[in-house]
């Protein structure tokens, strides 16, 4: 996503919440400011900061940070994205309320996974890691600040192109969900193509608008693999390959065919067994893996979900199952585990697990190559 930007243009993840928020007075004048707040799923805790930290920098104090909301909390100005970083001590309540507030754009950031209440109904964009290195470059923050000058300067065409906003083909032609973030984000996009329309030709212009609704209308599409639990499963394969291939030391090992370094590294919780249907886990590896989604959810909670959407087999309160293994000299042995079908684990390429961590003449460099896109 976002790869239709050309240099100098601000991606799409940026520009949606910039302009959301800075150009949120006028929009609400014209019945386009966002119903609700945006919910901001990053893949740690360390990248929601440095995304907070550099979107604010970039935009010279057009956002700040709240650690917490109540009713009492200082309202800031109203044209300010307002980050509030998901905690596990956060009440619903408490994050329900701040996302609903109407006098500035509430931006809430999750390094974990989504609570339940924030899966369904709710403006999800997922933020990658190149979002994250983007806010941080020097360029964005010049061209916010050139963006933001024509907002302020030419407040009049500003709002021409928002007359023009309602009687556009884009929102005519437009039948899928989220019709009010379409709207908003149309709104955007036309300012910001006029302001491109100052310094760039009509094909530069025509050919960001296309590029951008296309954007918006597949961006809008992956808010519901956040009810559906597909980003869930896609984030836990990717944590997986990716600890599998940062960490050489993790054995992975046939079920039937356990020799003694397998059989130490499992009870050592560095090993992972695999039959024809599943993976098979040790709790304490699994836990290790999923670090990054457990900052915003509580691990019976992760396993809870994992469950639900057919990501894991069990039959135990504590979502693990006994498995018999057994030692290449014949002993047999049962443990427990959380078992994963495999099918869940797959990458993008349709590649199992080991067909790339069990090739023993390049085991090593295979893991080290092993990224999960």
């Amino acid at each position: 996503m976002e790869r239709y930007c050309r240099d100098g243009q601000i991606i799409w993840s940026m520009l949606t919440i910039y302009g959301s928020s800075f150009l949120r007075f006028l929009l609400s004048d014209f019945g386009y400011a966002l119903d609700d707040g945006l919910v901001l799923v990053v893949d740690n805790e360390s990248q929601s900061r440095c995304f907070i930290k550099n979107y604010c920098k970039a935009t010279s104090g057009d956002g700040c940070q709240m650690l917490t909301w109540n009713s009492r909390s200082k309202v800031p100005n109203n044209y300010s994205a307002i980050f509030m970083l998901l905690k596990r001590t956060h009440k619903e309540e408490t994050v329900e309320e701040f996302l609903a507030q109407e006098g500035f754009v509430p931006v809430l950031v999750a390094g974990g996974v989504l609570p339940d209440y924030l899966r369904v109904d709710r403006y999800i964009l997922r933020l990658t890691k190149e979002d994250v290195e983007y806010v941080s470059g020097v360029e964005v923050a010049d061209e916010i600040k050139k963006f933001r000058e024509f907002i302020t300067q030419k407040t009049s065409t500003v709002c021409k192109v928002l007359e023009r906003v309602g009687s556009g083909l884009l929102l005519e032609d437009y039948a899928g969900e989220k019709a009010d973030f379409f709207t908003t984000c149309i709104a955007v996009g036309m300012i910001y193509a006029e302001y491109l329309r100052e310094t760039e030709s009509e094909r530069v212009v025509a050919d960001f608008l296309r590029d951008f609704v296309i954007e918006t209308k597949e961006r809008i599409r992956k808010m519901s693999e956040f009810a559906s639990g597909e980003e869930l499963t896609e984030r836990l394969a990717g944590l997986v390959w990716n600890y599998l291939g940062e960490h050489p030391d993790v054995v992975l090992a046939d079920r039937e065919a356990v020799d003694g370094s397998t059989y130490q590294a499992l009870k050592a919780d560095s090993a992972v067994l695999f039959d024809e249907i599943f993976y098979y886990f040790p709790v304490n590896l699994l836990t290790r893996i999923c670090e990054p989604l457990l900052e915003t959810s509580s691990t019976p909670q992760l396993k809870r979900q994992l469950r639900e959407e057919s990501v894991i087999h069990c039959n135990s309160a504590d979502y693990t199952v006994k498995k018999e293994i057994t030692l290449v000299y014949g002993v047999k042995e049962t443990q427990r585990f959380i078992w994963i079908y495999k099918d869940k684990l797959l990458s993008p390429d349709n590649l199992r697990l080991e067909d790339v961590f069990t090739n023993a003449e390049n085991n090593e460099g295979g893991k080290a190559n092993a990224v999960y896109r």
